[in-house]
């Protein structure tokens, strides 16, 4: 079997290569697919983006508007932060690069506790 890999800057090309890997390039990052031996389908690689991972991705792009408790960054991701009680920050990131992530990390602090942080 021989195996092919293709970097490709927005999109898979049409027809799908047989035994390929195709490396393509989605907002900050790359996303890896996998076709089939005929070439009829390809899958794409089961990872999604962790809150950690796009937070850091953040770093250096810019804030192109901003409100008390929200910043939209140049690459469609809003950051919004919330406070729902005095011991709980809510962080939410949502947009679409990545592709449609709506990724929430909790962290609840207690006077005599390490905090408790909670993704969803």
């Amino acid at each position: 079997m021989e195996l092919k890999i293709y970097k490709e800057i927005s999109a898979i090309p049409t027809p799908y290569t047989p035994n390929a890997i195709y490396v393509v390039r989605v907002g900050t990052g790359f996303s890896l697919f996998v076709s089939d031996a005929t070439g009829a389908a390809v899958f794409e690689l089961n990872s999604k983006e962790t809150f950690e991972t796009v937070s850091k991705n953040l770093r250096g792009i810019d804030i192109v508007a901003s409100t008390a408790n929200s910043m939209t960054y140049a690459n469609g991701v809003v950051k919004t932060i919330t406070r729902p009680s005095a011991n709980t920050i809510v962080v939410t990131l949502a947009g679409t690069t990545p592709a449609g992530i709506e990724l929430v990390k909790t962290v609840t602090t207690y006077a005599d506790k390490l905090p408790t942080i909670i993704y969803s």
